[in-house]
């Protein structure tokens, strides 16, 4: 502690201890990683950020899954991106990647395989091959967002990810310790080559100079517990999941949703209801829910909503008899 507190704090890349660490918890998952492969930022919200200010300029094409993390949506929009879906739907979307790939050149892949935010699903390995045979073939820079790969349900430790199987000079890894620990330590990062790296720590030293390094020395230490962290986050998932549907169950509601394979909500479809509107009513009501639309590059996902399953403390046995009020108000009105 001593010796990370004598020098000025300002260390734009990261803590060099942070940063050996994350190096090995990729190396130690199957995926060559050096120190200086690694840019810390504030949270993965911020690595996406980054990645498109450094790597996006005004008016290139990025292809997305649809839905999609909305905060990614929301920094590509903002940057002036040409947003092209394609669906979440194993291999299938990887052979819509190579049929989109003959008529577009997009700028980069950006994708969610680990879990994916909305959909709670992963990628199993036959197709991550399948998609990274694709983007391999088509030269395509990618972007992974592993930013849920600590939730799995099922398993002990994150996948191998996708970066391991495309050329190195062509992928950005991002990760995060907010999800698996706490929302409040916003400590994320970045995986790429160093010509990318030292790009995108340019652009944050623009920002913010350096992520705070007394935080930085915590993520050392939680780092050297994931084993435990993942077990006691994993078990405390898994009740709240079986919780959240048999409340939903027990509502009668009528609406669908498949069992994810991890991550922190239900992404779930309500038949017949404007999910805006839903959510409109909801809000009034004093309950807020994020609906499908926001998730979609297409404005699409209409008649679904995210509901989160993972810290409602039981918040969700109150706010659900409202929601279903409101959705069935939407229905009514549509």
């Amino acid at each position: 502690l001593t010796a990370a507190l004598t020098g000025d704090g300002y260390l734009p890349y990261g803590l060099p201890e942070l940063r050996e660490a994350i190096a090995e918890y990729h190396r130690s998952a199957g995926l060559p990683t050096s120190a200086e492969q690694i840019l810390v930022t504030a949270g993965s919200q911020q690595a996406v950020w980054l990645i498109t200010q450094g790597l996006v300029e005004p008016g290139d094409t990025v292809i997305v899954e649809d839905p999609t993390y909305r905060g990614a949506l929301e920094a590509l929009r903002a940057r002036g991106a040409r947003l092209v879906p394609l669906p979440v739907d194993g291999a299938h979307g990887a052979r819509a990647l190579a049929r989109l790939s003959g008529h577009v050149r997009p700028r980069l892949v950006y994708l969610q395989p680990s879990l994916h935010n909305p959909t709670g699903r992963g990628m199993d390995e036959p197709t991550r091959r399948a998609w990274a045979a694709v983007l391999a073939e088509q030269g395509l820079y990618t972007v992974e967002d592993n930013a849920y790969a600590e939730l799995s349900l099922h398993h002990d430790a994150a996948p191998v990810a996708l970066a391991g199987l495309l050329p190195p000079a062509a992928t950005a890894t991002v990760g995060t310790l907010s999800k698996l620990f706490w929302g409040g330590l916003r400590l994320g990062w970045i995986r790429a080559s160093t010509p990318v790296i030292r790009r995108l720590a340019d652009i944050k030293k623009s920002v913010d100079l350096s992520c705070p390094v007394v935080d930085q020395l915590l993520a050392v230490r939680l780092l050297r517990q994931l084993p435990e962290a993942r077990a006691r986050r994993r078990s405390r998932l898994r009740a709240r999941l079986t919780e959240t549907e048999r409340l939903l169950r027990d509502q009668r509601t009528g609406w669908r949703w498949d069992r994810p394979d991890g991550g922190s909500a239900l992404w779930v479809e309500i038949p017949g209801a404007d999910a805006e509107a839903t959510a409109q009513l909801a809000r009034r009501a004093g309950v807020l829910i994020v609906p499908g639309p926001a998730f979609s590059a297409v404005d699409g996902f209409r008649h679904h909503v995210r509901l989160p399953f993972a810290d409602h403390d039981g918040g969700l046995a109150r706010a659900l008899p409202v929601l279903v009020d409101c959705a069935e108000r939407s229905r009514a009105a549509h």
